[in-house]
């Protein structure tokens, strides 16, 4: 449970005047929902508790390089295509290096290897390992059940000292679909920093006026990275039948990614180009 795993963490360093060194192992720090998950906890988090260590499988990307310049860690492994065993020993030096307590990883793939590396910290280095805490932002779309994940997942889990999936959806999915023990899942949603929207002043027309909108128009907006299993094309096909029965409708449509290019040609295919406007990262 969250609660003991917590605790023993506080049990950890009790006596010690160090903060408990957590390392953020992600894909990459670009612009997305988890990668700004992740951005928001190592700036918010207690730095007299907690000393955060940030580590990409990838690249950095936006986040990664604002939380630089803010004057954090960061590494990047620079993972080649496939299962790239060069990640284990180094993720096992960093983690060495930094004297990392606990190992948060961001997804399957940091959860992968991050597995991968307590044993090799174990096994090859004979040292005591980090703790490992994996949370699910989302498994790969369209589901389906992978032989090797069926396979692999029970026994990977073993390794990981806790396991989150951010809703209770996600969790019936890897369950079903990655088969993941279920008493081994806990669902902790993402926290929404209210005061930050509290104080948000905006002076509407003026916004509206910059983008380019007319005052009286009615505005669809969505906020997500394009990609597959957010379902712009839903989207675009809704908002068609949506002008011609509103004809001062306008979608704006924030964020990027590797569906770009396609859901373009596709507003552009649907004659909706006019009205639905790609915005780009914001």
């Amino acid at each position: 449970m969250i609660g003991s795993f917590v605790l023993n963490l506080m049990n950890m360093t009790q006596g010690d005047s160090r903060p408990i060194k957590v390392m953020q192992l992600a894909l990459s720090l670009t612009i997305g929902g988890t990668e700004k998950l992740v951005y928001d906890i190592v700036r918010r988090v207690d730095k007299q508790t907690v000393a955060p260590i940030i580590c990409c499988l990838d690249e950095f990307g936006h986040f990664g390089e604002r939380l630089q310049a803010e004057g954090f860690q960061v590494y990047t492994l620079s993972r080649t295509p496939g299962i790239d065993w060069q990640m284990i020993p180094k993720l096992a030096h960093i983690i060495e290096q930094e004297q990392v307590d606990v190992i948060h990883a961001q997804q399957y793939s940091p959860f992968f290897y991050a597995v991968l590396s307590v044993l090799y910290y174990r096994i090859a280095l004979r040292k005591p390992a980090p703790k490992l805490l994996y949370t699910e932002h989302g498994i790969f779309y369209p589901y389906r059940r992978k032989f090797k994940h069926v396979l692999l997942n029970p026994i990977l889990c073993q390794f990981a000292d806790e396991i989150v999936a951010i809703s209770k959806s996600l969790k019936a999915n890897m369950v079903k679909y990655e088969n993941f023990p279920e008493r081994r899942i806990e669902v902790v949603y993402n926290g929404i920093e209210l005061d930050r929207f509290a104080r948000v002043s905006v002076d509407s027309a003026a916004k509206r006026a910059s983008l380019g909108l007319p005052p009286q128009a009615q505005v669809i907006g969505i906020v997500a990275r394009l990609n597959q299993v957010k379902n712009h094309p839903m989207l675009l096909r809704a908002f068609k039948r949506i002008m011609a029965q509103q004809p001062d409708a306008y979608l704006l449509i924030i964020g990027d990614g590797p569906e770009e290019a396609k859901l373009k040609a596709l507003a552009e295919s649907l004659q909706v180009t006019d009205r639905a406007w790609f915005l780009g990262p914001r």
